[in-house]
């Protein structure tokens, strides 16, 4: 696969990166991080753009590790009611 050379600016700073990933993927996620950095630009207008974008890194972060820890629960419970299903069925077999 070929790699994609993209120019991105975020908070104001520009560089370019090289990845696999699309170069469309890429620039929404350009575009949804400066969204949150300026809302709190918007927010906080005495705050450095520093800041600012240390506290959308921050929320980012947070939503990351709450998405994981669902992920984590919910394929907990995938696993315990697929046990569950092989049990019932095992169990029904066994009455046949």
């Amino acid at each position: 696969m070929d790699k994609n050379h993209i120019n991105l600016c975020l908070s104001g700073q520009s560089f370019r990166i090289v990845t696999d990933d699309d170069v469309d993927y890429v620039k929404q996620l350009e575009k949804r991080i400066n969204s949150r950095i300026e809302s709190y630009k918007k927010r906080y207008p005495q705050m450095s753009a520093t800041r600012c974008t240390l506290l959308a890194m921050l929320e980012l972060e947070d939503e990351l590790a709450r998405a994981k820890e669902n992920y984590e629960a919910l394929d907990a419970k995938i696993s315990q009611l697929r046990n569950c299903l092989l049990y019932t069925s095992d169990a029904a077999d066994d009455r046949i």
